[in-house]
């Protein structure tokens, strides 16, 4: 059984929806995003000046911080004092959003004075109490994937789900698209791995196909060196979602259980938001009724261009 499972893919492509399915199961622990600094408040100080997705080659180090967060994430228990940890939730709870993102701006960041307390006080995430199994889940690895295999060596599940609804599903909650929170190493890898020019314009739903795109691209190249890794495929899964998870939790070697299925089909209702809960068979095309015609063809455009697109229908 595999004592480290690190559930990947962009925002909206069903992460939350995989990695609490595999937290279902018998001992198993689950860490969510530890390296979010607008949801931790140790990711703060771990992912300062880094950009939304840091970039790390597999030979490197890695910052001190970032690699206790990861550390922690998989599993060493970090030392801390009674009540440190509360204390700086507390403080980061009352910190403004904008503040939370700026801190991983890679050209200017900018931790405000809250933030700058509760991250030094901050416990990097972890679960505590022996664990078989400890899933961990991000959707911000995807320059680091090598490294984090390189050092942690865990099993990976890697989520995609049709790049149109993808956009469609991040607009529509709000996440911030602008590609100046991508490190310029980051978003140069367009050019250099697939040939794709930045966009000139700021336009939100450009710029979300684009990162979208690049995002997506990246995760695929994964996949394709490395066939070992496991893809949860997220139409596939919408359209049997208790006997495809099934069968992804059984190939990763964990045990599924009435837990398990209870957990997916008590999820399979209306939601709204960041819920985990939605109605399965409705969730694959329906940027057909969230984005117009016209918002559609934009965003296929842009995605036509990446590799990621040969693996989907994006005609509009």
């Amino acid at each position: 059984m595999p004592a480290r499972i690190l559930v990947v893919g962009v925002e909206r492509s069903g992460t939350s929806w995989v990695g609490g399915t595999l937290r279902s199961t018998p001992g198993a622990g689950f860490v969510g995003e530890p390296d979010h600094p607008e949801l931790n408040p140790f990711a703060v100080r771990a992912v300062e000046g880094l950009g939304s997705h840091p970039v790390i080659a597999r030979d490197e180090p890695g910052p001190a911080a970032y690699r206790k967060l990861w550390d922690a994430a998989f599993g060493a228990v970090p030392r801390y004092a009674r009540g440190q940890g509360r204390i700086s939730r507390a403080i980061f709870r009352s910190a403004e959003r904008d503040d939370r993102l700026a801190v991983c701006h890679p050209e200017h960041p900018r931790v405000a004075p809250r933030l700058r307390i509760a991250s030094a006080l901050a416990v990097p995430k972890h679960v505590t109490g022996h664990m078989r199994t400890r899933v961990v889940k991000s959707v911000r690895v995807h320059f680091a994937l090598d490294w984090l295999r390189a050092n942690w060596n865990p099993t990976v599940v890697v989520c995609r789900r049709h790049p149109l609804d993808v956009v469609a599903s991040a607009l529509a909650v709000d996440i911030p698209p602008g590609l100046d929170w991508l490190a310029p190493a980051a978003r140069a890898q367009a050019m250099e791995r697939f040939g794709v020019a930045e966009p000139s314009t700021v336009d939100l739903l450009t710029c979300m196909a684009w990162r979208t795109g690049l995002l997506m691209s990246v995760l695929d190249e994964h996949v394709r060196r490395h066939p070992e890794l496991h893809v949860a495929d997220h139409e596939n899964l919408c359209g049997a979602p208790v006997e495809r998870m099934r069968e992804l939790v059984t190939s990763i070697g964990l045990e599924w259980t009435q837990d398990s299925e209870d957990f997916v089909i008590e999820r399979d209702r209306p939601g709204t938001g960041f819920q985990v809960s939605r109605v399965a068979s409705e969730q694959p095309g329906k940027w057909r009724t969230r984005l117009s015609a016209d918002d559609a063809r934009t965003a296929a455009r842009v995605l036509a261009q990446f590799p990621i697109s040969d693996a989907y229908d994006l005609h509009v």
